[in-house]
Order: structure tokens, then sequence, then C-alpha cells
């Protein structure tokens, strides 16, 4: 072994150690949904179970309309479970407001300023506009927007306008953030962009996070654990632990380990891909 394959093993072993041993932030028993149609009830998820511990990425993949979405409004507090039981950390009170949550689109406000729309949830949260905004203007220039504090979203990139909504999730959230596809609509120039950004910025965040994608890679590249649901009802079928040694850059999707966990990943999500007798939920 290298001194270089050492140094990523010691990195990775003592990630792993104290990721298992981390306080657990979400947990999800025996999640079960299920929707009244014009049809009959429709089960959506199905005796769920999942959990995230602080600071993980867990990355959550499946085949179109499983629910993964509905699963996202859940814990964020949108909508309540049929049964089962979900808690972040350690209660299972109401979680609306409590929980960040960043979907595929942006929805900035557009006559907002960037550090204006990082800002809106706390202001929404009772948070001093004042306070909101120096609070807001700090994370845009970690988040490398020094400059477009005062620029309105119609003068802002893509991939800039994305991380004006992270910041304003991160913001507002707690320890929990819940990402729904958030680089989805992206080219792939801004997405790779984005994911360096992401790589080099989650750690300091001190989150816990969520995130729903339909890119395998995406999953593997920038989680700690990706958890793979069925076809609806959804449960979590398989659970693959990305032992990708840290801090991960660009460059390991051209390694050896990467290439054979997405080939894992991709073959358990084509033998799950099954008839969908609804459209996505």
């Amino acid at each position: 072994m290298t001194d270089v394959q050492s140094a990523q093993h010691l990195t990775l072993s003592s990630y792993v150690s104290s990721s298992h041993s981390a306080r657990v932030i979400l947990e999800l028993k025996q999640v079960t949904k299920i929707f009244r149609t014009t049809q009959g009830l429709l089960p959506i998820i199905d005796r769920l179970d999942l959990e995230a511990r602080s600071g993980e990425l867990v990355a959550i993949v499946g085949p179109s309309g499983c629910g993964k979405s509905s699963l996202l409004n859940m814990i964020a507090g949108l909508d309540q479970p049929s049964s089962g039981s979900i808690s972040v950390q350690g209660c299972e009170q109401s979680r609306l407001g409590k929980v960040g949550y960043m979907l595929q689109r942006d929805l900035l406000v557009p006559w907002r300023t960037a550090v204006g729309n990082a800002a809106s949830g706390l202001e929404i949260q009772g948070v001093p506009r004042k306070v909101a905004r120096v609070r807001a203007k700090e994370l845009l220039l970690r988040f490398g927007l020094a400059g477009f504090e005062d620029a309105y979203p119609h003068a802002l990139s893509g991939g800039m306008r994305q991380r004006v909504a992270f910041a304003r999730s991160a913001l507002a959230s707690g320890d929990l953030l819940l990402l729904d596809e958030p680089f989805g609509a992206l080219d792939a120039l801004t997405r790779l962009s984005l994911h360096r950004w992401l790589l080099d910025t989650w750690r300091s965040l001190g989150k816990t996070g969520v995130l729903v994608t339909h890119d395998p890679e995406e999953a593997i590249l920038l989680a700690d654990r990706v958890s793979v649901l069925s076809p609806r009802p959804a449960h979590v079928c398989f659970e693959l632990e990305v032992d990708l040694p840290y801090p991960r850059d660009i460059s390991i999707t051209a390694t050896s380990r990467f290439a054979a966990l997405h080939a894992q990943l991709r073959a358990v999500l084509l033998e799950e891909e099954g008839p969908m007798l609804y459209g996505p939920v």
C-alpha cells in the first residue's frame, strides 16, 4: 500500500468510525403513506425505515414515481404519515419550519436581491431584518458570491441562483437540510461546478442532509450513504455505504472504486425498476 493509499485508508476509517458513533438527527420508523384517489386507496410508502446521523449526507434514489418527494414532504412536516413515526433530534412533534427544504427550482423572489432572498427564511422565522441580512451576507461570501450580494435574480447565472437558494435553505434550517433534486434542472457544466462547490462546502456547514436524486453518479459522489427505494409502495430495499475518502474531489469519479460502487448501485436500480401503475407522486 502506498503512502497516499495509507493516508486515504486512515481518513476513511476515522470517518466511518465517527459517523457510526454520531448521534441520530433524523429517524423514520415503519413510515407508511396511503393516499385516497378517485380509483381508491393508493399506497405510496410502506413501512419505510431510514436514519441520518449528525454531519451525514444521505442520498435517496429509486424508480420514478416511487414517492421520494412525498417522503421529503413528510420529513419537512408539510404532510404526515398514515402510520409510523418521524423524529428529528428525538422529537416527533411538529417539524414544519424547523427543517430546511431546497427544491429543484430556486424559487427566488424577483424583487429581492441575493442577500434579501437568502435572508427571507430567517425573517419569516422572526429574526430581525438587519441581523438576518448580516448572516445571509456572511454565508453568501462563503458560497463564492462576493460582489453579487445586491444583485437581483435576473442578473445571476443558474448556478449562482442555486447557491442563493441553498444559502436561504441552510440559514432557515436547524440541523437538518432536505435537498430535492437541487441540480436536476441545470445544464451539465453548471451541475458539475455545483458538485465541486458542494463537496468543498458541505462539511463546513455542520448540517445533516437528505438528498433526493435520479442520478446514481451524483449520489455516490456527494453522499456518505445511498438508500435505494423499491417501486411503489416504497421501502428501503438496499443501502450502499460510500467508502470513498475525504476530502472528496470530482477527480474521484475516475477511480476504480468509484466505478465499482457506481456499477453496484446501477445494477440494484435496474433490478428494482418495475411497472408504475400511476404517474409520478
